[in-house]
């Protein structure tokens, strides 16, 4: 669990359950948040947030606090429930979060958003799947399903908070948990499934013109090895893409050293200097 603050600003409006998509007959729902106080007219940049969980479990629900954090600051801001490895395999997360793009793109003047300033952001396997979208953008790697098809699903700029980037250079004799939960998400293991493993890897989306990225990791973290986010910054940084990165020392994987009130600070001005101030 990412420590934002619980209380909800009272300038902030929640809209819960906002259904943005199908997969498979089932509804796809996002919370929103957004400023209570707006212009007529207004076109605010938006950050859509990615929850963690191993892909197996989470819901929008936990990145509520965050969403509702950014809010306050002008963003309109969404929180995805995305399908979990339990139903549905990989490449079925990454389609639901490309959806939630075109959606919130489609409806942009609904929710006052400005459609060519989106960003995403997420934590653990949410910030995995923030940064898969942000380098695969509308190259077509992946299909556009659940609905609003013929819509962008790029974004303008990335915040990962210590997701992997190299599946097959995760280690694999230690972690049982970690290991189960991604066979899970990859269906399979990477004898089972090697070519799998390679493309659901960031490294092998990596490429010039990819957008921003800032890149928080734990020093310390035991799950997800703090090199897998150095071999990301690495391939962005040869591939001539703008990175900010940050390892935080003595902090673990989720810990509450990773999104500080200095962290929170660094994301914060990242969204700003990369989409705009919002207020």
């Amino acid at each position: 669990m990412i420590p934002y603050p619980i209380e909800i600003s009272p300038d902030v409006e929640l809209v819960r359950d906002v259904q943005y998509g199908l997969a498979d007959g089932a509804e796809l729902r996002m919370d929103v948040a957004r400023l209570r106080e707006r212009k007529e007219g207004d076109r605010l940049p938006a950050i859509v947030y990615f929850h963690g969980g191993a892909w197996q479990s989470g819901s929008k629900e936990d990145g509520v606090p965050a969403i509702c954090y950014y809010a306050q600051y002008g963003f309109v801001a969404a929180s995805v429930d995305y399908r979990l490895s339990g139903v549905a395999r990989f490449p079925a997360q990454i389609e639901d979060c490309r959806c939630a793009v075109r959606f919130l793109r489609a409806n942009a003047a609904e929710y006052g958003i400005d459609p060519e300033r989106i960003g995403a952001m997420g934590a653990s396997s949410g910030g995995h799947l923030a940064a898969l979208l942000g380098l695969t953008g509308d190259e077509g790697q992946f299909a556009d399903k659940g609905g609003w098809e013929g819509v962008s699903s790029g974004v303008s700029a990335v915040c990962d908070l210590f997701g992997p980037s190299d599946f097959p250079r995760m280690p694999r004799k230690s972690l049982p948990d970690a290991i189960s939960a991604t066979a899970q998400f990859l269906g399979g293991s990477i004898d089972d499934v090697p070519e799998v493993y390679v493309k659901a890897s960031l490294l092998s989306h990596v490429h010039a013109g990819a957008p921003p990225f800032l890149i928080i990791h734990g020093a310390q973290d035991p799950v997800v090895p703090l090199s897998q986010s150095e071999l990301l910054r690495d391939a962005l940084l040869r591939a001539g893409a703008e990175v900010e990165f940050h390892a935080i020392e003595r902090a673990g994987h989720g810990s509450r050293e990773v999104v500080n009130p200095e962290v929170r600070g660094w994301i914060l001005r990242f969204f700003e200097g990369r989409l705009g101030k919002a207020l």
